[in-house]
């Protein structure tokens, strides 16, 4: 269904490219401002691709890693590989877009580049439907937040009840009953175990009878929060890739910082001269370093959020990881309003209408410092995650407790 909104919105972006009667102007006249319909179909166009390309993100990257089963050794060793190959398609796409779709606009039309990309994503729908025989479909399990408010509301309601001596006293699903996957007690929010403790009057008769509000299980009572370990199937942790990745963000702004600077320092030496030589291949590094940063962050989280969440999560964790990336462009165009402002009020703002005239590289130092920031809190929170610890059940099949 997203695709069909995505692909819509193609359509109409290119027809109003191509219709006369959606055209900006007719191509006789002199055209001063574009007509009111064109506006609408063009901005109609854009809401549709936006809504198109946010939500069909989450959906595709989680239902394609739902492709691969878990207890299959193989299977889920290419799982591990799977957002690798995501991020290079993507990065693939992206590639042509701005080679072959740019040289299209720009030598051709901007309409004929229009139906490139509407057939390209048409194609894409048809491709899609054809393989609906041979996809996997898990299950709907429910709204998770319902189960994680049965918790709260449980643990809140037993606050005053002592915890068991055993943790194998608290109540748990049967197994004929359970068709997800368990997650292993832990001592992590102890408060919410609770939940799961079974009060005097609550016998193995009348547990079908309990509320939800008042019985929950050991599964629902913690979210996954998972040990540190090493040397698991994956060469190294979810949490360590993303760690390298924000490593390589400080090195990123470092570079560009003393690159921007030896920049100025040339334009310093030749203040006469409009443009100063120097090598665009300067940029390499930086660019370079850009890549294997996103590389290892952009994949890692991408793992985390599917990896480490709950079954019926996992779109949304997905979700959730493309909306922190949303916010952080949203924070990043404040904080370049904000150094402006300051930098403006103490003499002379760091952008100005020229690169020569503007301080790009103080502004490279602030984001590495905040880099640098951020990749200390992020280690100190990585030191005290638990990775979701998975057990084997009597029949030797794969669930977590």
């Amino acid at each position: 269904m997203i695709f069909i909104v995505l692909t819509n919105g193609l359509i109409l972006l290119t027809m109003s490219r191509l219709v006369p009667n959606l055209k900006p102007c007719d191509a006789s006249s002199n055209c001063q401002e574009p007509r009111k319909i064109h506006e609408v179909v063009f901005f109609l166009a854009i809401y549709l691709i936006s809504v198109g390309n946010g939500d069909h993100k989450p959906a595709v990257e989680s239902f394609g890693a739902d492709q691969f089963d878990d207890d299959h050794p193989k299977e889920r060793i290419k799982k591990m590989s799977f957002f690798n190959w995501l991020n290079f398609g993507v990065a693939f796409g992206i590639l042509l877009g701005l080679t072959v779709i740019v040289y299209v606009q720009d030598h051709v039309s901007w309409a004929v580049a229009d139906i490139v990309l509407t057939a390209v994503m048409a194609g894409s729908v048809v491709v899609f439907c054809a393989g609906r025989p041979f996809y996997r479909y898990r299950k709907p399990m429910g709204s998770p937040l319902t189960p994680m408010l049965h918790v709260l509301v449980a643990a809140i309601r037993k606050r005053h009840l002592a915890y068991p001596s055993n943790p194998a006293e608290f109540y748990e699903v049967p197994k004929s009953k359970n068709n997800g996957r368990l997650l292993c007690h832990t001592h992590k929010l102890k408060f919410l175990d609770k939940a799961a403790i079974l009060e005097d009057k609550q016998s193995s008769s009348n547990e079908k009878q309990q509320s939800p509000g008042r019985l929950a299980t050991v599964t629902k009572v913690l979210l996954p929060i998972l040990r540190k370990a090493t040397g698991n199937e994956r060469g190294i942790t979810i949490l360590q890739r993303i760690g390298i990745g924000m490593f390589f963000s400080v090195l990123t702004m470092l570079v560009a910082a003393l690159v921007e600077r030896k920049r100025l320092s040339l334009v310093a030496k030749n203040p006469l001269q409009d443009s100063t030589t120097m090598s665009v291949f300067w940029l390499a590094p930086q660019f370079l370093m850009i890549g294997i940063g996103e590389g290892f962050a952009l994949v890692g989280l991408q793992e985390f959020f599917y990896d480490q969440v709950p079954e019926s999560m996992r779109s949304l964790g997905i979700a959730f990881f493309l909306s922190v990336l949303g916010v952080g462009h949203f924070i990043s165009s404040l904080l370049i309003t904000i150094v402006d402002r300051v930098t403006n009020k103490m003499g002379k703002s760091w952008f100005e209408k020229d690169l020569n005239s503007s301080r790009l590289d103080n502004f490279y130092w602030v984001l590495a410092i905040i880099s640098a920031l951020n990749l200390g809190g992020y280690v100190v929170l990585a030191r005290r995650y638990s990775y979701k610890n998975v057990r084997e059940s009597g029949d030797g099949s794969e669930t977590m407790a």
